[in-house]
Parts: structure tokens; sequence; C-alpha cells
């Protein structure tokens, strides 16, 4: 993988309390500014996005690191980057059956498509007032 690729981490699922217990203090730990209150119901609401805009490198490590504790999590990279579904290596059996669902999962849009459609919103628009600005000099002045 890359080392300048990006993308997202996601919880997929918790299997049980002591996990989600886990998992939560390792996320605290992980991530300075956030909170018990923001995290805890974000955990319990799985699926969900834990890390948005992560490096892969970073991405996967945490992955590991949480697939450690018992919980399945996948990193995704951008589409414009790499169109696959990327996760870390795992030993157990019934990860590597869910690695396989894992690849059906669209990857969400990036920043770069989400300007592309505003700049092509942007220039209809200013052609949309050309042709009106020809229209009504047409109309007036021929």
């Amino acid at each position: 993988m890359d080392s300048n690729q990006r993308g997202d981490l996601f919880l997929d699922k918790v299997p049980n309390k002591k996990v989600e217990e886990k998992i939560l203090s390792h996320l605290l730990s992980l991530r300075q500014n956030s909170s018990l209150e923001v995290l805890g119901p974000k955990i319990k609401k799985a699926p969900t996005v834990l890390f948005k805009d992560i490096s892969a490198r970073r991405g996967l490590t945490i992955a590991g690191e949480l697939q450690e504790l018992g919980a399945s999590v996948v990193f995704v990279p951008y589409p414009d980057e790499e169109p696959s579904v990327t996760q870390p290596q795992s030993s157990s059996a019934d990860s590597s059956s869910s690695h396989q669902s894992k690849k059906s999962r669209v990857a969400p849009f990036s920043r770069k498509s989400k300007k592309r459609k505003w700049a092509r919103i942007v220039l209809l628009l200013i052609l949309l007032f050309i042709s009106l600005f020809l229209l009504v000099l047409k109309y007036y002045f021929f």
C-alpha cells in the first residue's frame, strides 16, 4: 500500500460488552480530545466510522490492534486511490470469511469527487447566465 494513501476506518461490529469496554478504553487512549460520552454511543451503534481521512499505515495499525481486542474493523481506502477494500491479515478463520463480505462494500466518496461535483454545478450556472445574457442582448438589440 502506498505510504501517502488515505481512507476511513470502520468499526463493523463488537461481539459483546466486555470487548466493547476494551475497545472504548483503547480508543480513548488513541484520541486524546474524545470523551466517553461521545465514543460510547458511537461504538454501540456499530457499524460506524472510527477515523476519517486517516493514513493507510496508521489505519491498518489501529485496525490490527482493535481486531486483537475482538472487534471487527475494516480500513477502506478512498476510491480514487485504490478500488479494493483492505484489511490487516488475521490468523482466525472467521475473520477471513468476514473479509470476503467486506470486499463487496462500496467505498465512500472522496473529497475530490465532491469538489468536482460543485465545480460542475458552478460551471453549468455560469453557462446558463451567459446564455440568458445573450438571449437578452439578441432580443433588445437585434
